[in-house]
């Protein structure tokens, strides 16, 4: 059973917003950034370093749990996979936007328990927009919390966010909001919304954005869908997964059974090409063929 109050959950806030305030600090001194290039080759600088401490020092006065991050080294899968619960943190999810200063970076924390992501933080440091969704587990001793996505613009109250239904749109006959990732949009993907456009009653309308915002921008019902076909890791997306759910879509794998994410249920940590969107059926259907052949 886990315990976990309003007075937790504030405090995860704050201490996700102050990661990212450690992040700013570099960002707006961009003759301090030095570049590292991992063993994967992706790159890694001092902010995401300052950010993973920042985590790592203060998740455990939250909720003593076991950390897996993206810039620690992970535990073998033998010890690993024994974890019921534990937290999955990217500390700089989109270091590629970070180097190129559009701001579309975040820092992302998820609780995982028994493989689901059942709550996460998502914030973006340069707007101040912090997202976090909190999810129903039978596991879960909620004490003055409810399952749900909220929003929080700079230091406005929080507001709860819905996702906008795939369906009413398609009714209505709007455009369908599609999102690309700035820097991985495939042909491979493009080929897919094609597809999918088929379908369609009205424009495909392409939105390039950066980093788990993409998920995000589903949750709070300002796009409709996010296929990704290619690499990520399993800390890319834990956090809005939650935020996501608890706005009401959904976050499946495109490869069969087609199922909701689930965490730290394989040795590897690359996840699998997915979809993001508030009636995944319906595209899932769309992908199978085309309307005309």
């Amino acid at each position: 059973m886990i315990q976990f109050s309003q007075v937790q959950l504030q405090a995860l806030i704050n201490l996700v917003k102050l990661a990212g305030e450690d992040i700013l600090e570099i960002y707006h001194h961009p003759e301090s950034t030095q570049l590292i290039a991992k063993v994967d080759s992706s790159p890694l600088t001092a902010a995401d370093l300052a950010a993973h401490k920042r985590l790592v020092e203060g998740l455990g006065q939250i909720l003593d749990l076991p950390i897996l991050s993206e810039e620690s080294n992970p535990s073998d899968y033998q010890d690993r996979h024994q974890w019921q619960s534990f937290w999955l943190i990217d500390p700089l999810d989109g270091t590629k936007e970070f180097l190129a200063r559009n701001g579309q970076f975040t820092v992302n924390v998820a609780l995982i328990h028994k493989g689901k992501s059942i709550l996460g933080v998502v914030y973006q440091p340069v707007t101040y927009t912090c997202y976090w969704g909190l999810l129903a587990d039978e596991d879960w001793q909620l004490d003055q919390l409810s399952p749900l996505a909220q929003r929080q613009l700079k230091k406005e109250p929080p507001e709860t966010i819905r996702c906008e239904p795939l369906t009413n749109r398609y009714h209505n006959k709007q455009p369908l909001r599609a999102l690309v990732s700035q820097h991985h949009h495939s042909q491979k993907s493009q080929e897919k919304l094609e597809l999918i456009q088929e379908y369609w009653p009205a424009p495909l309308e392409i939105i390039p954005l950066g980093s788990s915002l993409k998920i995000c921008a589903i949750a709070e019902g300002s796009a409709d869908l996010y296929l990704r076909l290619g690499p990520t890791s399993e800390w890319d997306i834990a956090a809005a997964q939650a935020v996501l759910e608890a706005a009401g879509a959904h976050l499946v794998s495109l490869k069969s059974p087609h199922s909701s994410f689930t965490y730290n249920q394989r040795p590897t940590l690359l996840n699998n090409d997915f979809c993001a969107a508030s009636h995944t059926e319906l595209v899932l259907e769309w992908l199978k063929t085309r309307k005309h052949p």
